[in-house]
């Protein structure tokens, strides 16, 4: 027999998760994503981000559904960086950014009967593009009997 566990009213999981992310960072920036750090909705309920499914799927493999902040704290603990843009869950958390989500339709979100939307966008404008500047490649470009021509990607 599986074991099974109920969060109780929507409403009351997402605060119970949210203050758990919070007590366990405080100073992060990252909160402000309230309940779209991990789901898709600003009002939360199905549709996860990686990094909210991540903490879903530790909750309930891991610690049976009873310890939210350790599961959270698992996440971080694997080193991961679950939305593939080169920086940790927890050098984004620690820098504010977003660590469920990347720039451009290039987010999954995943459902509760296993559906995926892939290619999705984030669901606000400014999803760490906004705060974090890389550095753009230049090239100059002369072609024969022309002028020089600068491309950056």
């Amino acid at each position: 027999m599986g074991a099974s566990f109920s969060y109780g009213s929507q409403a009351h999981a997402r605060q119970d998760f949210l203050a758990a992310w919070k007590r366990i960072y405080p100073e992060s920036a990252s909160s402000e994503r309230e309940c779209q750090l991990c789901h898709q909705r600003i009002e939360g309920g199905d549709g996860w981000n990686s990094y909210g499914i991540a903490i879903r799927f530790a909750l309930r493999d891991i610690f049976g559904g009873f310890d939210i902040d350790a599961a959270i704290v698992e996440i971080e603990l694997e080193n991961a960086d679950l939305d593939s843009d080169g920086l940790t869950n927890l050098q984004e958390i620690e820098l504010g950014l977003d660590p469920g989500w990347v720039v451009g339709n290039n987010n999954e979100i995943v459902f509760k009967d296993s559906q995926i939307l892939l290619n999705q966008p984030a669901p606000f404008a400014d999803v760490d593009g906004a705060m974090v500047s890389p550095e753009p490649l230049c090239l100059a470009i002369k072609p024969k009997n022309s002028k020089t021509v600068m491309i950056c990607l």
